[in-house]
């Protein structure tokens, strides 16, 4: 009996673990070939890849070989210096790059997070989708799609690894659709979507403020049918929820501005 069980978690986790390698193969064919350069070049003309690759860097050397707040830059508009919080400064992504910095150098660093950002939001998709519907064929067109857009080609092409941040939108709204279709707010998906929108915002300002409005936007056309008002509920804690979080990412930029 037991080697049955144990041989039934091992093929569960075989066919578990051929989603992450579907992905995988996928983002390095659909970014082919940038895979073989990741340390030496990057895709597209030169421009915001550059300010991006610098920026791993500079966290790398603000914080671990000159003890500095890696959110001013003293040589940047010299002798002003510069406030980095002023602009998109994607404080996850350069973190997620700091090993890649370590190992092979800035450029190492930006293109793999650049590629993990296609391997990431593939693999979230499917997860919501994989939550919302139960199948297995769905979740894998979904998280193609979603991965693959012309419009992450296009920002990927284009160096916008801000923008590129697309992988924790569908960890949000998974959460969010949970609560709303329950009708109440359960711990775990309180968790989940305040992580995501946390991820969210320190991924793109931009990100950040279009989710806040779409996901009220989305509250509000769910709990709008006047004979299920228990969802006005949720709809005001949304909202309070919401604003709260706005009042601390503001007064969080406004650290780094000062």
């Amino acid at each position: 009996m037991a080697g049955n069980a144990s041989a039934g978690i091992m093929a569960r986790w075989g066919r578990a673990s051929l989603v992450p390698l579907y992905f995988l193969a996928a983002t390095v064919f659909m970014t082919w070939p940038a895979v073989l350069h990741l340390a030496d070049a990057v895709v597209g003309q030169l421009g915001d890849n550059m300010h991006f690759a610098w920026l791993m860097g500079w966290f790398d050397q603000a914080i671990f070989q000159q003890g500095r707040w890696p959110f001013f830059a003293p040589q940047l508009n010299y002798p002003e210096g510069w406030q980095l919080a002023r602009s998109e400064t994607t404080p996850l992504q350069a973190v997620m790059g700091l090993p890649f910095t370590w190992i092979g150098g800035p450029l190492l660093a930006y293109n793999v997070v650049a590629l993990l950002s296609f391997f990431l939001s593939g693999l979230t998709s499917y997860l919501w989708v994989r939550r919302l519907t139960g199948d297995r064929l769905a979740p894998l067109l979904a998280g193609t799609l979603f991965a693959f857009l012309p419009f992450r080609i296009a920002h990927f092409r284009s160096g916008h690894l801000n923008i590129l941040g697309t992988m924790w939108f569908p960890l949000f709204f998974m959460a969010l659709f949970a609560v709303l279709k329950r009708g109440r707010a359960e711990r775990r998906d309180v968790l989940l979507g305040g992580i995501a929108l946390g991820l969210i915002s320190l991924t793109s300002q931009y990100y950040f403020y279009v989710t806040v409005v779409t996901a009220g936007f989305v509250a509000a056309v769910v709990a709008a049918p006047a004979t299920r008002p228990g969802r006005y509920t949720i709809l005001e804690h949304l909202a309070m929820d919401i604003a709260t979080i706005t009042e601390q990412v503001d007064a969080f930029i406004e650290t780094f501005d000062r």
